[in-house]
């Protein structure tokens, strides 16, 4: 009887601690549903792919959506961090305050610029004009009006001597920034790999950075050549291998061999993601596929590039916005004032 007795103890014993383990996975466990920011009324609130609330729109001010299972929100006068069961995270104690990017956040206390971790926790303390979020390691920070790079112990990689005007942003491995009045590229140590040739050149995107000689444009990128010579009207970066540019007052998209893969035709042309675009038309947007075929007709007022962590595009009807599927059918009603694409934290 008591080796019965003993055995029902170690499993009420075992269920118990299995429960308990399963309850704090649940509550460890990140949410990765995608969200939306909308603004609907006056007030700014999160939305989720079957357009139900995942947090109903209460705030006045937002910046940017989750990112590491927060996002900054503005509460009276001053900014913190929200969780997606609208929970504050990080007590709003900030002047300015935006999404984490590489496990730490820009954030503004008082007039000064810093970064802070998860926890909200100082990671660089507040000693800058100005600063940017963190890529590949690197950020682009203001001191004493001059602009620079640090790592993520705050020390500077390029000293401060670069204006406003004269830095871009780091991104795969190089940054744009303006030499005697000619934009090249550095690498993140700080020297000079592209040298400034150009009249404008634009951050790394894709592998390829917009550039500019004269009134030509082309592309240059983490291969340290030009890729392609400085010869369309416009050109907008590469996104799904695919780039938009201009002729003869349309836009038309080349691939990266700089072969017109899609005719100039448009009047606008967005990015391609997973596969499709935005462009208007007679005054009017659609999507298209990659082969150039119209797969939502050409009928709103506008539409943001797709965006595949929901399969949705925002799209805008008069002044109100909603969302269509890849099909263009209507999955979130247009009644919103303002929208941002979804994003998977």
């Amino acid at each position: 009887m008591k080796h019965l007795q003993i055995l029902a103890i170690l499993l009420a014993l075992a269920l118990t601690a299995h429960a308990q383990n399963k309850s704090l996975q649940a509550k460890s466990a990140p949410n990765l549903t995608p969200t939306a920011i909308v603004k609907y009324g006056a007030n700014y609130g999160f939305l989720k792919p079957d357009g139900k609330w995942q947090i109903p729109a209460q705030y006045r001010e937002v910046n940017g959506g989750f990112v590491g299972g927060v996002a900054p929100i503005k509460l009276l006068d001053q900014w913190g961090y929200i969780n997606k069961s609208a929970d504050m995270e990080i007590e709003a104690r900030f002047e300015g305050a935006w999404p984490f990017s590489e496990g730490l956040a820009h954030v503004q206390v008082g007039k000064l610029h810093g970064y802070i971790d998860r926890k909200g926790t100082d990671a660089i303390k507040p000693q800058f004009d100005d600063a940017r979020d963190f890529h590949d390691g690197l950020a682009v920070v203001k001191k004493d009006g001059k602009w620079g790079i640090i790592s993520k112990t705050g020390s500077f990689i390029v000293q401060p001597t670069y204006d406003t005007d004269g830095i871009g942003e780091y991104s795969q491995g190089l940054i744009n920034v303006k030499i005697d009045g000619k934009w090249g590229y550095l690498n993140r140590e700080g020297k000079v790999v592209i040298k400034p040739d150009f009249d404008e050149a634009y951050p790394i995107r894709n592998g390829y950075g917009r550039i500019r000689q004269g009134n030509k444009w082309g592309f240059t990128g983490v291969r340290l050549v030009i890729d392609v010579q400085p010869q369309h009207e416009a050109v907008e970066d590469f996104s799904d291998f695919l780039a938009a540019f201009f002729k003869d007052g349309r836009w038309g998209y080349i691939d990266k061999g700089n072969r017109a893969v899609i005719a100039p035709q448009f009047e606008v042309a967005g990015a391609f993601i997973d596969g499709l675009a935005p462009v208007m038309r007679d005054g009017k947007w659609g999507l298209i596929n990659k082969l150039g075929k119209l797969v939502v007709e050409t009928k709103y007022d506008e539409i943001l590039p797709f965006n595949k962590s929901a399969n949705l595009a925002p799209v805008r009807s008069e002044n109100l916005w909603g969302f269509v599927d890849r099909e263009g059918k209507l999955v979130i009603k247009i009644q919103y004032e303002q929208v941002f694409p979804f994003s998977k934290d």
